[in-house]
């Protein structure tokens, strides 16, 4: 058997190593890791670890085998190399941990072995539309509340307004997950259907809106990179005479300690690689709506659409919410 992870780190992704190790000890299979993603697989950079090793790593962020990211595994010529790696260290199975670039790479290597594939989604974007969950997303929702509480407790001190920015790329799923857990009075969103200038001003609404109720202790969550951040919060300021300061979470919440629910994800997908049936060649084990475990072929999964219908407005507030973080 072979192990790599692909793409960007998440939390949780040390921990899903260690279960997998775990699982093949027992099942005394050989397992062989790949160092840096596919990079690794081609280059033939490797390495045997046993449980006991990856154990103090393995509630820790990062990727202690290294990830990276490898454009150049769309090339036929390196996808043939890759190919021949598996043959030559007789691996039946390769299992890749990654998102959806790591799954495409699965798609485009299955044309050029005969071997299983077995693809694990990892992202704290919790982006892909074939699954409900992926590896690193609570933890990132989780540490980003942590960071959000500190974020507040300096702004409200002053009577500031707090922008909390998150990372999620074109997802808004960290960024509802955040404000809807964190208590926070309004979210910034791409899939609440407005245009960005529609947004700008529908929160400088929301804001009137409590301040008149009095309300001066105000949360708002954003996702990255959509909204100009820094020119909205001018606005607010300039519109409503409040203070509004944004606060980058960036990438703290990457090299988070995997959360409680984490490991327990870790633990589900680690056993699926030995436990769910093999059907498809090229699979990916997901989550399904329902929370069970599900294996996909993974051209099936990658033309699945995302669903975002849960992602929504916060409930405007009629009464002040009081901080627990302010006495007056």
């Amino acid at each position: 058997m072979g192990l790599l992870v692909s793409g960007g780190d998440a939390p949780g992704m040390n921990h899903t190593i260690y279960n997998i190790l775990e699982r093949a000890q027992l099942a005394r299979v050989d397992c062989t890791l790949f160092r840096g993603g596919y990079r690794g697989l081609v280059q033939n950079d490797t390495i045997s670890l046993k449980p006991e090793q990856i154990e103090p790593f393995k509630d820790k962020g990062g990727c202690a085998i290294r990830s990276s990211r490898y454009p150049e595994f769309k090339e036929k010529g390196v996808l043939k190399i890759a190919g021949r790696q598996l043959d030559a260290l007789d691996i039946d199975n390769l299992v890749v941990i990654g998102g959806d670039g790591s799954f495409r790479g699965i798609k485009d290597l299955e044309a050029h072995t005969d071997k299983q594939l077995t693809g694990i989604p990892a992202t704290i974007d919790n982006d892909i539309p074939s699954t409900k969950y992926s590896i690193g997303f609570d933890s990132a929702v989780t540490e980003n509340i942590r960071l959000l509480d500190y974020d507040r407790a300096a702004n409200y001190s002053q009577g500031r307004i707090t922008i909390a920015e998150v990372m999620g790329r074109k997802s808004g799923e960290i960024a509802n997950a955040v404000a809807q857990r964190g208590n926070a009075d309004i979210l910034i969103a791409r899939e609440l259907g407005l245009t960005p200038d529609q947004m700008a001003y529908s929160v400088l609404e929301q804001v009137r809106h409590l301040q008149s109720i009095g309300q001066r202790d105000i949360t708002i969550v954003a996702v990255e990179k959509w909204l100009n951040l820094k020119d909205l919060a001018n606005w607010i300021h300039k519109s409503t005479g409040q203070e509004c300061r944004i606060c980058d979470h960036s990438y703290a919440q990457r090299g988070a300690d995997a959360s409680e629910k984490e490991k327990e994800y870790a633990g589900r997908f680690a056993s699926g690689v030995f436990d769910q049936p093999r059907t498809q060649r090229a699979r990916i084990l997901t989550i399904n709506g329902d929370g069970h475990m599900e294996t996909k072929g993974v051209t099936a999964a990658l033309a699945e659409e995302k669903d975002s219908s849960h992602i929504r407005q916060i409930p405007t507030r009629t009464e002040p919410y009081k901080s627990p973080l302010m006495l007056l």
